[in-house]
């Protein structure tokens, strides 16, 4: 089920989709990434990533260190540079 060789990978995807969907719980991370619960978990422990809400059904977004990395990401990857 897991489609990621590294937790980079995991948590760069996982940056890119809180960048376009804002804040998210575990298990909407889980189905859009394609991967477990555990590997979610594991990839939200990283500073990138904080807690928007209290309770079961919490949900996370981009810290402020996760919202630079995403100006990172896109200034090394203009989002036209695939479509030639």
């Amino acid at each position: 089920m897991d489609k990621y060789p590294s937790m980079v990978e995991r948590r760069l995807d996982l940056v890119q989709l809180l960048a376009r969907r804002d804040a998210l719980t575990i298990p909407e991370i889980e189905v859009e990434l394609n991967t477990h619960r555990f590997a979610v978990v594991a990839a939200l422990s990283h500073g990138w990533f904080e807690r928007r809400s209290a309770g079961r059904n919490a949900r996370y977004g981009l810290s402020e260190r996760g919202r630079e990395k995403v100006v990172q990401l896109d200034s090394e990857c203009p989002p036209d540079a695939g479509t030639r």
